[in-house]
């Protein structure tokens, strides 16, 4: 593979707003955040004679935090995703060898940061099918007394791009011990075809 100067293999940019307002007799938190990562430019695995577009991202969401009294906190948040990665032209009938290598090379000849902007008017079908390149996820999140977790989300994304459709459970708790904190959670990812996928995660945290 042929190596790039770091800085150019990974970009990110990043902007998160949190606003809070009075909702009830509760200071409720409303966040706003967009992130688009791995910017940058192409990669190639043949020594430079062809190159790939990193899988560029841009993700957009909004979450609310709502504490229903001191020590209970339910929290909200929804997110939307599109890949910034042009989709190659489809072969047409008839087509001649000679138009074949040109369409692929106009392809390969796309700039990363042109691969960004035409990613988003590109699909064959239109802007419905731009649309359903777009993955949309929920989550929830139930705390008590900043000590106990209880997770849910949900993950969609349309059939015809993957199709990947999954629920996903967690909880956890945190023990504070003299100067550590230990946070311990449980989750279960649930897909459409009845995979069920387990992680446990034990991390250590230096209490200041």
């Amino acid at each position: 593979m042929r190596q790039l100067p770091e800085r150019l293999l990974l970009q990110i940019y990043q902007v998160t707003t949190n606003l809070i307002f009075i909702w009830g007799r509760s200071e409720t938190l409303l966040g706003f955040g967009f992130n688009i990562s791995n910017i940058g430019s192409k990669i190639s695995y043949d020594g430079g004679t062809t190159s790939m577009f990193l899988p560029a991202n841009l993700r957009m969401g909004v979450s609310l935090g709502y504490p229903i009294d001191p020590k209970n906190t339910l929290s909200l948040s929804f997110d939307v995703n599109k890949l910034l990665v042009p989709t190659p032209k489809l072969p047409e009938d008839g087509e001649t060898p000679d138009e074949v290598q040109k369409r692929i090379d106009d392809y390969n000849n796309i700039s990363s940061i042109g691969g960004v902007f035409k990613s988003f008017a590109d699909a064959p079908g239109g802007f419905k099918e731009e649309l359903q390149e777009v993955t949309l996820s929920l989550g929830a999140e139930y705390v008590y007394d900043n000590q106990f977790f209880v997770r849910a989300g949900y993950y969609n994304e349309n059939e015809y791009k993957g199709s990947r459709r999954f629920f996903a459970f967690g909880g956890g708790f945190k023990k504070t011990l003299s100067r550590l904190m230990l946070p311990i959670s449980y989750q279960l990812h649930r897909r459409t075809r009845w995979t069920r996928l387990y992680a446990y995660h034990l991390v250590l945290i230096s209490k200041v």
